[in-house]
């Protein structure tokens, strides 16, 4: 890509699979002379699976309005031989980007500190949080900070959302950067495909504000790994079931691979 990214395009697809996607997609931008940089695809199932495609091309001079042509183009002549949901969208442009938050800020911070450095795609137009906790630190980075209640009713979470809606105004992508509410429906509805959590969760086995604590156990017994090899955290209880073996500080046995497991202290364990 180059350095300033001009001229790059993203092209996404999505469709049913089915031989000849991306000899399509490749010859048109062959013929156009575009140079493909980058390119993922995936399909869910070799017959009557889904079909991903993720791909970057630059073509030298290409401006919004070329742009628009190259859409209407493709949509003629691969698009329409397919059924096809797909967007082209210029890398040159920034997405606009709305970061909703709670308390704790790490994912925030980091997601600031990588805007600021001009690491990030995006220009970050607005930080809401419902606490107002971390408004300083927002601020500081010169992105406007606004505090909006979610309170505890269902008519309290629409009132909040409803105001988020008016804070972000035209928005591109929406992170959830550990912003620990629930979303609903209708707002998901609302920008469907532009919503990032970006806080890792555990729902629906483990509700609440302490899921890793709680998962702990349920993953010993899975698991049944303990001692220098998989030191147990001090608020992780140890295990009641027999099952979990206490022979040797590295014991360990896996139930999800036929390969062996070296435990530190040089033993070789078979997995079941």
């Amino acid at each position: 890509m180059t350095e300033s990214k001009e001229s790059t395009v993203r092209l996404l697809i999505t469709c049913p699979d089915q031989p000849g996607i991306v000899a399509a997609v490749s010859g048109f931008l062959h013929a156009k002379e575009a140079n493909i940089i980058h390119s993922d695809q995936h399909s869910t199932d070799p017959e009557g699976g889904r079909f991903f495609m993720r791909n970057e091309f630059y073509l030298p001079g290409l401006d919004l309005d070329g742009l628009e042509k190259l859409r209407e183009e493709f949509a003629e002549k691969v698009a329409s031989n397919f059924p096809m949901d797909w967007s082209l969208n210029p890398v040159w442009v920034p997405k606009r980007m709305a970061i909703l938050c709670s308390k704790v800020d790490h994912a925030l911070m980091e997601l600031l500190w990588r805007w600021k450095r001009g690491d990030l795609e995006a220009d970050i137009s607005v930080v809401i949080s419902n606490h107002p906790d971390l408004r300083e630190a927002v601020e500081h980075f010169g992105v406007p900070f606004h505090h909006v209640p979610s309170g505890k009713t269902l008519r309290d979470k629409v009132i909040a959302e409803d105001t988020i809606m008016e804070l972000m105004g035209e928005t591109d992508i929406i992170v959830l950067a550990r912003y620990m509410q629930i979303l609903t429906p209708d707002f998901v509805a609302k920008y469907s495909r532009r919503i990032i959590n970006i806080h890792h969760s555990f729902l629906p086995a483990f509700r609440g504000s302490r899921p890793v604590p709680q998962s702990a156990p349920a993953w010993c017994q899975t698991h049944r790994c303990h001692g220098p090899l998989c030191p147990r955290p001090s608020w992780m209880k140890a295990p009641s079931s027999s099952r979990t073996s206490t022979a040797s500080p590295t014991a360990m046995t896996l139930t999800t691979s036929n390969a062996s497991v070296r435990t530190s202290n040089g033993m070789s364990l078979p997995a079941r």
